[in-house]
């Protein structure tokens, strides 16, 4: 059995693009990858799952998921609470869906 991780990132999003960028992003973090998981709630998850996964590639551990409620507007503390119930971390860092975090976040 794996050990929970210590930190979950959590990314929101409804952007069409990104995904390479933050992946990009999270693979050059230099934390051991062990200690953390993220969880990506995600209202194109249906349309892009497959793409989420190739562009992992079992890199790190993630979770990616539709957020409980799709909405025609913006839904955020939906979202945001759909991840937390999933989080395995004790600490969560909120990486929005347009950044770029240096290696040692």
């Amino acid at each position: 059995m794996m050990a929970k991780p210590q930190v979950t990132v959590l990314t929101i999003t409804y952007r069409p693009g990104y995904i390479d960028s933050l992946v990009q992003a999270l693979r050059g973090q230099t934390l051991d990858r062990s200690r953390w998981e993220w969880v990506l709630v995600d209202d194109l998850h249906e349309q892009r799952r497959e793409a989420v996964a190739e562009h992992i590639g079992g890199a790190f551990a993630y979770k990616h998921l539709p957020s409980r409620e799709i909405r025609p507007y913006s839904a955020t503390a939906t979202a945001v609470n759909t991840g937390l119930a999933v989080a395995e971390g004790e600490l969560v860092y909120f990486m929005a869906d347009y950044s770029y975090p240096h290696p040692t976040c």
